[in-house]
């Protein structure tokens, strides 16, 4: 086991259970077909555990499920991902479809679901991306009593070898107010431990490597007055096996432990 200290802004959870389409990266370090089927996180100051279990469908993921009785269902379309139904003590709760369009995802609509009522629209996502440029754009509506209302909140995400390295969200209030928050990634050269899992839209979750580095950049702007840029970072600790995978990560803010997570493979 080797551990290796890195620094980060805010939080990496997110990009901590991204997958991608490419398996080159677990069979180039030695993980050949491994596969996550559990996962716990001790969340500090309180010490809160909470687990999550990985069932398969060869290397499609088929459910997750967590300790407070969460579970996801995940339906395919041959190799694509079609369907995410989550549920709650086997009751489903809501369920998004996805859109492919030649191998990305074209848009993604998530439905809530009642007992006495048929499924109701909630928000969907739209997705256009520049191959060359390698950057994505995401503009979500919403559906408030059923009314379309498009979201003032636009993401632009830009790529590099099958990894996140910038993502700049605008937030647009009115011609004179607005914010804008830019992440910078930078990635290690170890393996992401969804690597190998496969059906997933890589448009949407790509990471090939884990992110040793996050800067999150605020800027606000007020009255057409452009405030003082606001960073904030963290530091992660990465505990490695043998074939460069995670099993375990550490984040602190500010110096101070506020989270853990270790990760177990078949």
């Amino acid at each position: 086991m080797k551990k290796l200290v890195f620094l980060f802004a805010v939080t990496v959870a997110s990009l901590a259970s991204c997958s991608s389409d490419d398996n080159d990266g677990g069979s180039s370090n030695g993980g050949g077909s491994k596969l996550a089927k559990s996962e716990v996180t001790t969340t500090e100051p309180d010490g809160t555990i909470s687990l999550v279990n990985y069932t398969y469908d060869g290397t499609k993921i088929a459910t997750t499920s967590s300790s407070n009785s969460n579970k996801s269902v995940y339906t395919y379309n041959s190799n694509e991902l079609s369907k995410i139904e989550n549920k709650v003590n086997d009751i489903t709760q809501s369920y998004t479809v996805y859109v492919f369009e030649k191998g990305d995802v074209k848009s993604t609509t998530t439905y809530s679901v009642s007992a006495a009522a048929v499924p109701t629209k909630t928000s969907s996502v739209l997705y256009t991306y520049d191959e060359a440029a390698k950057t994505q754009t995401t503009q979500t509506t919403s559906y408030p009593n059923g009314v379309p209302t498009v979201s003032n909140t636009t993401t632009v995400n830009t790529y590099d070898s099958n990894n996140l390295v910038k993502s700049v969200t605008t937030t647009v209030i009115d011609d004179k107010n607005d914010n804008v928050s830019t992440i910078n990634y930078i990635y290690d050269t170890k393996t992401n431990y969804m690597v190998n899992v496969t059906g997933m839209p890589a448009n949407i979750v790509k990471a090939k490597n884990n992110p040793v580095t996050l800067n999150t950049t605020v800027v606000v702007k007020t009255d057409n007055v452009i405030g003082t840029p606001v960073t904030t970072q963290s530091t992660f600790e990465y505990t490695y096996d043998d074939s460069s995978f995670p099993t375990e990560v550490k984040s602190y803010t500010g110096g101070k432990l506020t989270s853990s997570k270790v990760i177990f493979y078949n």
